[in-house]
């Protein structure tokens, strides 16, 4: 999130594979076309999957534009060449079975709903597969069913992930059709479905992602305060879940209750002692609370993430520095030149580090 679509500036634990996103160097070609003309973005990727016919990840985002062209049937095409070339790749899979749906004119056809089942064979957690299933159910009149699996799959997502509005979209109206309180304002709901029409798809653009930030923006707290109240209830029950936890902390950040994001980091360190990136953003937070001053338990924290990672930078500079403070000049310039090794020479943050490390000398 921060308001459903935009990942959150923070060190991430690898917990949830970002899905549906597209590799760094697809990504940054595609950043220089014009993003609003979806032709050129489309006839673009096509003549660089002519160089790179085997990049998978590349004719599954061709698949997902076209689709929201309204080019079904070369998005088939596309997602076909894709499972070709990778027939194992579940995103690949599951996209194909996108794909099929929209060209059968938002069906659930036999063969749909199999592919997607297939998906969930190899890869139970998929979010498109589970989708496009709940879906499938409320289509058959299975509402309640539908509602429960959309409401699983959204307590499963991470809050940064860029498909969560359509989840929220979806069960929210299911909802309100079999008399559940909703979620989403009507204003909320209503450029939703403006926003479907042209993208029908899950999220495929930079764009698409900033529109639902701003659909969202004024249900923001309404929503993450209850995405909050579910993770609270489920931790009562599991207090073991890390991923849960780490959930929860993104959650707090937004509403910017930072006691509680500490506590939930301080549960979530617990349990993964071994995750430098839980454990330096808990480190963080304490400084935070602590007005930008180390304490001792941040650096405590830092000493343990150079038990794990030797050469990370950020627990060199800061357990260096702690070192020095304490007298033990040594040893905290040894560390901090460890860190300074590790900057490119002639930036603004060797060059301060420096500074630093010539100061204590003094």
């Amino acid at each position: 999130m921060v308001s459903f679509g935009l990942y959150i500036a923070v060190g991430q634990p690898s917990l949830v594979d970002q899905r549906f996103a597209m590799p760094p160097k697809d990504e940054n070609r595609l950043d220089s076309v014009n993003s609003n003309n979806l032709e050129v973005i489309a006839q673009g990727l096509l003549q660089q999957l002519q160089v790179e016919s085997k990049n998978v990840r590349g004719w599954v985002m061709l698949a997902r534009y076209y689709i929201n062209l309204g080019k079904y049937g070369k998005a088939v095409l596309a997602a076909e060449r894709a499972v070709s070339i990778d027939s194992q790749d579940s995103e690949a899979q599951s996209v194909y079975g996108e794909t099929l749906y929209f060209a059968a004119d938002r069906i659930i056809t036999p063969i749909v709903r199999s592919t997607f089942l297939t998906v969930l064979e190899k890869e139970p957690t998929e979010p498109r597969a589970r989708y496009y299933l709940a879906l499938a159910d409320a289509i058959d009149g299975k509402e309640p069913e539908a509602h429960s699996a959309l409401q699983t799959l959204i307590d499963e997502s991470p809050i940064e992930a860029p498909y969560l509005p359509i989840l929220l979209y979806t069960a929210d109206t299911i909802a309100k059709k079999i008399g559940l309180k909703s979620i989403l304002s009507t204003k909320a709901r209503h450029v939703m479905r403006e926003l479907l029409k042209k993208s029908p798809a899950w999220w495929t653009t930079k764009e698409d992602l900033r529109a639902a930030t701003i659909i969202f923006e004024a249900d923001q707290n309404r929503v993450v305060r209850y995405i909050v109240g579910r993770l609270e209830h489920k931790l009562r029950k599991n207090q073991a879940d890390l991923n849960g936890w780490v959930k929860s902390a993104n959650a707090y950040q937004v509403l910017g209750e930072v006691s509680k994001e500490e506590a939930a980091l301080r549960k979530a360190a617990h349990l993964a002692p071994q995750n430098v990136e839980i454990l330096l953003r808990y480190g963080r937070i304490l400084r935070k609370v602590a007005e930008n001053k180390q304490t001792e338990e941040s650096v405590a924290l830092m000493r343990q993430v150079l038990t794990v990672d030797p050469d990370n930078l950020e627990a060199l500079f800061l357990v260096g520095r702690a070192e020095a403070s304490a007298g033990r000049i040594d040893i905290g310039k040894a560390l901090m030149m460890k860190a300074l090794r590790k900057l490119p020479q002639d930036t603004k943050e060797y060059i301060a580090l420096k500074k630093q490390i010539e100061s204590i000398s003094e």
